[in-house]
């Protein structure tokens, strides 16, 4: 990501690793199981074979998925790779129904040249979220 430029990141795209460390999700999956109906986990059953879960779905300027039915005190964690230092406004695609998308900015984060982690904490729960985008502020 420049400074020129800014990014997209699709909800869906958080980082690799398990629950605790990638993601936050208190509707953890149980593998531990052969009945699909007790394992929990991605109750959309798309794109990721974690604990998040995933819908299908249209939001605009979208991948085509969506992190859906989240609820407060979950998050998601993101590695950025910064080209260069400095202020990035934060906006989110979000949607109370995953039909009906708004997006609306979050806040201005100071981010630091190379690798910088970004940790998107869902404060509402029932949350539909398609991606956040980062812009530099000028």
């Amino acid at each position: 990501m420049t400074a020129t430029e800014g990014c997209t990141i699709f909800a869906v795209d958080y980082d690799l690793g398990r629950e605790g460390y990638a993601y936050h999700d208190l509707d953890v999956a149980n593998y531990r199981t052969s009945d699909p109906r007790e394992q929990g986990g991605n109750r959309g059953r798309m794109y990721r074979n974690d604990g998040v879960d995933i819908f299908a779905g249209n939001a605009p300027d979208g991948n085509g998925y969506y992190v859906g039915r989240a609820e407060e005190g979950e998050w998601l964690k993101y590695t950025l790779d910064v080209a260069d230092e400095g202020d990035y406004l934060l906006t989110v695609c979000e949607s109370p129904d995953g039909v009906k998308w708004t997006t609306h900015p979050v806040s201005t984060l100071h981010l630091a040249a190379g690798n910088s982690p970004l940790t998107y904490s869902i404060e509402t729960t029932g949350a539909n979220i398609a991606w956040l985008r980062l812009e530099p502020v000028k």
